[in-house]
């Protein structure tokens, strides 16, 4: 990436090892009476490092952080110069390390030389933790408990020479960005135990083309969980060993990963209990892929769930050899953990389950409950594998209504400081009771003696369970103002009110700092908006005429509909869906509306169903806004209908019938699932049928994994039409209904080759034949078409026209020339991907084509150069020695700009480069209303660094434009621009020199 070794060595040694320059280096010495890290004697020049100066420790034993200690530094560099070794131990206190933005900032545990780090608990803060952070080092670090924190990223081995290892039992890790292990060097996570969350990308080998042969990473997965929003095992398909192995814990990731993780199993990278993948439970858990070993798991109620349901059922997904399970739940962790089905005095065992589900019975409001599955016939033998404690909460009676759903409002104020908001805010409330500021609590003002009131305007009615009330709390005299006999009034619309009981006392409070006397006052009305008290006296005994409440809450029962499945503003939801909710505590039946008028939901004329359960399938529409609410009913009660919230979702655009993902070249007899078993082609006709789909060269894949449009596979559909026709076809077992939640199109995604010979492309459905009908040639692109992720043509077809049973469809075939009359043809090869069906056409995607040599202005310094292989026989680009600009953007003479117009919406690039000497760009849209990154240096300019463009060395290639570093870390994520309509404006200028640039492409075919 970085071309210029001998001039960059000076930053490498400045940034790398001596950190930044205007911080000191402060090196351990050891030289105290003891090992802690705030005795200044142990560090040289007795100066303990703060958090301007780097911490560097080259001593085996080394710092000892207690929970005596808070440490501070601007980095930590443990074995900094090669031949070093260094160890800290840490067993509680804390570790901040205050470091951010570019260079790799934060803890180093080995830089070139060896490091490690023990820790059993405490709390550690840095932007990075590196194992080690440069070549030749080696990083060890243990982990029993204790928390570490990162801004960005936990790395385990970043280049290639280095070695890491985390061994982690206990303790909760949380990645702001990437998990690396490793990322170009040589690392092992072992974990038995403990909580690793990744708010972003787990990779097992992120770089293996930048590695090495020793280059490889390993998870052994024997405890913990490991939590991520997506995980990548060699990304770059660079064949270095990225492995994992389960035996117990489990790994989840957001999102259905499910065919991604498969895949994995299937290259035998993901392993359980050192076998093969035959042990692994690979599901999705509401929105998430839960892998684990083949232990049961995705237990519901979810492990450390709260507020279930009093009438909640166990469930749970069997294990993958379980015959049977041996069920305990209790109320003690101890008695679930240590009982056996012969052995079990707390009577915890609830017997063998042929099932996966268990009725509890009715639970108690409050409790926490403990439960644990055995899988009988598990592996590794048929015997009993005892699984894991889960444990829930139940539902209280009563909840708090949330401060931002309450509007206090009083007869008056002594200040506005003194407000009644201050009885809502939550403001000087703690666990150990109420403060004495003033300004926490609510005083009126003088001169309203049996007349002050405060007033309590809720979101919507509620069924009011308690009150509770913090007395006025000033210091010493001062609790006087606290009210002492109240009228409460209650009012569903503020206009008509009623008595709530008799008069109501109020304890008058300690005036004592962190008072934690309250009065708990009863309801038992119908569901109210408005709350009002009235002070009929205070505690001053008519001396003081001020009247005051440090803190009110209100406990409700829930009677309304929520919880709403999907979720409310949910994307993307299937049209045949589940629609389900919390039903209120007493509903007896549930009034559902839906439909794509909101305002016909909200007033209750949108059609109507009414159900006994608080679920309901239906059947709707592809491409849709929906609207929906449920009224609980309880014709017991006043009153007999409680409108719920309208909630919303969208559905999908499409339905999938081949995105050729699930494909792989698995043997069948081991559950394979090879494409041409479901597309049938030519080989056992190839007389008259010259197709072949999926490649054919022995022990290489079958599917296409880099000319793809989505996902990470397409097809490649290879004709021979020499006197004969070309045609793979897909049978569908049951049949297919093509007229369901809308449908009116099917849309196909093509890509083809300049080396093809133009042949009519087709489809048949149910044998009702349909010719392409764009240009023929666009299976014959141009060279500057060929790319890719580019250049994907779209094929709508109009399914009514195709004039066949559309609510039984049976076959789908894809084929080149004429079946019935073929003639002398040519050959070639076709990607297809994305078959779908759309109840509106999708819009082809907007593509704008551009030269790079025809700027509408270019920076004088640009060169020009005559290429036979360009594009348009002409390229710009930068010569050898003509400066890096690796840091900013270059002047005015180093930026080419592009005025092009697209129609509004959101947009990515791609450039056809070619990396002479180097491989980078800055890009940027000022015209951009928004972009998913920018650089972290130059916040507010909107440039990106388009770094390690991925083309051969030498050669011209297509790549996306992404964002090779932002929040400080390397992320490489495809950049995303929101344009307004009309004429927008590209800037691109050079980075490192010795880079060409031929033609760009931009388009709104984002996916």
């Amino acid at each position: 990436m970085y071309k210029k070794f001998v001039q960059s060595i000076l930053v490498v040694l400045v940034a790398g090892l001596i950190g930044d320059a205007s911080a000191a280096d402060i090196s351990w010495d050891g030289g105290g009476t003891d090992s802690l890290w705030i005795t200044a004697a142990n560090w040289d020049g007795d100066t303990l490092p703060t958090a301007g100066d780097d911490a560097i420790i080259e001593m085996d034993p080394g710092a000892t952080i207690d929970a005596s200690v808070i440490a501070d530094a601007l980095n930590v560099r443990i074995g900094d110069v090669a031949g070093s070794t260094g160890r800290v131990i840490m067993t509680g206190g804390t570790l901040t390390i205050h470091k951010t933005g570019g260079g790799g900032p934060g803890l180093w545990i080995g830089n070139r030389g060896t490091g490690y780090f023990d820790m059993s608990a405490g709390t550690i803060t840095a932007e990075h933790v590196y194992l080690p952070r440069n070549n030749t080092g080696k990083g060890y670090m243990t982990m029993t408990g204790g928390d570490i924190t990162t801004g960005q990223s936990l790395t385990l081995g970043l280049h290639a020479g280095e070695y890491a290892e985390l061994n982690m039992s206990g303790g909760t890790i949380d990645v702001g960005s990437m998990l690396r292990c490793p990322d170009g060097g040589q690392a092992v996570l072992n974990m038995s135990g403990g909580t690793i969350n990744v708010s972003g990308t787990f990779y097992i080998v992120r770089r293996g083309s930048s590695g090495n042969a020793n280059t490889a990473g390993h998870v052994q997965l024997d405890g913990g969980t490991i939590t991520a929003d997506d995980f990548e095992m060699d990304p770059q398909g660079s064949g270095r060993p990225a492995t994992m192995d389960i035996t117990g814990g489990t790994l989840i990731i957001n999102g259905d990963k499910v065919d991604k993780i498969n895949t994995y199993i299937a290259n035998g990278w993901i392993t359980a209990f050192g076998s093969d993948g035959s042990g692994i439970n690979v599901g999705v858990a509401g929105s998430k892929t839960v892998v684990s070993a083949g232990l049961s798991w995705n237990p519901s109620p979810g492990d450390g769930a709260t507020d279930v349901p009093v009438d909640a059922a166990l469930s749970w997904s069997p294990g993958l050899h379980a015959v049977r399970h041996d069920l305990y739940f209790g109320t003690s962790f101890d008695d679930v953990n240590s009982a056996t089905a012969t052995n079990d005095p707390a009577g915890v065992y609830k017997g063998s389950q042929d099932v996966s589900t268990y009725e509890i019975g009715g639970l108690e409001m409050s409790r926490t409950y403990y439960w644990r599955i055995d899988d009988i016939g598990a592996p590794p033998a048929d015997s009993v594998s005892k699984g894991s404690v889960w444990e829930f909460s139940v539902e209280p009676f009563a909840y708090t209504i949330a401060r931002e759903n309450i509007i206090a409002t009083a007869s008056s104020s002594n200040s506005p400081e003194e407000g009644p908001e201050n009885t809502v805010n939550g403001s000087g409330l703690s666990e150990d009771g109420h403060s004495t500021t003033l300004t926490d609590m609510w005083l009126s003002s003088s001169g309203e003696p049996g007349s002050a009131w405060i007033q309590y305007e809720f979101d919507r009615p509620y069924k009011l369970h308690q009150m509770l009330v913090w007395n006025y709390n000033g210091s010493m005299i001062l609790t006087s103002y606290g009210l002492k006999e109240i009228t409460i009034e209650c009012s569903s619309d503020g206009a008509n009110w009623t008595q709530l009981g008799n008069v109501y006392e109020l304890t008058q409070a300690s005036g004592a700092k962190d008072d934690a006397q309250y009065t708990t006052i009863a309801f038992d009305c119908e569901p109210v908006k408005y709350v009002k008290i009235t002070a009929n006296s205070n505690w001053g005994g008519g001396v003081f005429d001020r009247y005051g409440l440090s803190e009110v809450q209100f406990l409700y029962i829930p009677l309304y509909a929520r919880e709403p499945q999907p979720g409310s503003e949910a994307k993307n939801v299937n049209p045949d869906v589940t629609l389900s909710w919390r039903a209120g505590r007493q509903a007896a039946e549930h009034n559902l509306y839906v439909s794509t008028d909101e305002q016909a939901v909200a007033d209750g004329s949108a059609p109507l169903t009414v159900v006994t359960e608080a679920r309901e399938l239906m059947s709707l529409d592809l491409g849709q806004n929906y609207y929906w609410k449920v009224s609980e009913v309880n014709m017991a009660e006043t009153p007999s209908t409680l409108d719920g919230e309208v909630w919303s979702f969208a559905t999908r655009d499409f339905l999938v019938v081949d995105d050729f993902e699930s494909y792989n070249d698995i043997p069948v007899e081991e559950g394979g699932n090879p494409v041409y078993l479901t597309w049938v082609d030519g080989f056992d006709n190839p007389a008259t049928n010259g197709s072949t789909i999926g490649y054919v060269i022995p022990f290489e894949p079958t599917m296409e994994s880099r000319i793809i449009h989505g996902g990470g596979l397409s097809v490649p559909f290879m004709y021979d039409n020499n006197l004969k026709f070309s045609e793979a076809v897909r049978s569908f077992s049951p049949a297919q209904d093509w007229t369901k939640n809308g449908i009116k199109a099917l849309s196909i995604y093509f890509h083809g080759d300049p080396q093809n010979s133009v042949e009519q492309m087709y489809v048949k459905v149910n044998g009702s034949r349909i010719a392409y009908d764009g240009d023929p040639a666009h299976i014959k692109p141009t060279e500057i078409e060929y790319m890719e992720r580019g250049m994907w043509k779209l094929w709508n077809i109009d399914l009514a026209s195709l004039g066949v049973d559309l609510q039984s469809v049976t076959e789908l075939a894809i084929g080149f020339g004429d079946e019935t009359t073929p003639t002398a043809g040519g050959s070639g090869v076709v990607y297809f991907d994305n078959i779908r069906l759309y109840a509106s056409a999708p819009e082809p995607p907007e593509e704008i084509w551009l030269e790079a040599e025809a700027a509408t202005t270019t920076g004088a310094n640009w060169k020009l150069y005559d290429d036979p292989t360009a594009s348009g026989g002409r390229h710009i680009g930068s010569e050898d020695g003509d400066g890096d600009d690796n840091t900013e953007p270059p002047g005015v003479e180093w930026v080419a700009s592009y005025d092009f117009t697209v129609t509004g919406g959101t947009y990515k690039m791609l450039f056809r480069a070619q990396q002479a000497n180097s491989d980078s760009f800055w890009v940027r849209i000022p015209t951009a209303t928004s972009q998913n990154l920018e650089d972290q240096d130059l916040p507010g300019t909107g440039w990106v660094r388009f770094d390690a463009i991925d083309v051969p060395r030498g050669e011209w290639g297509w790549d996306e434009v992404y964002s090779e570093l932002s929040h400080g870390m390397q992320v490489f994520e495809t950049m995303n621009y929101t344009l307004p309509a009309g004429v927008n404006t590209l800037e691109i200028a050079k980075r490192e020199d010795g880079v060409f640039l031929d033609a760009i492409l931009i388009t709104n075919d984002v996916d």
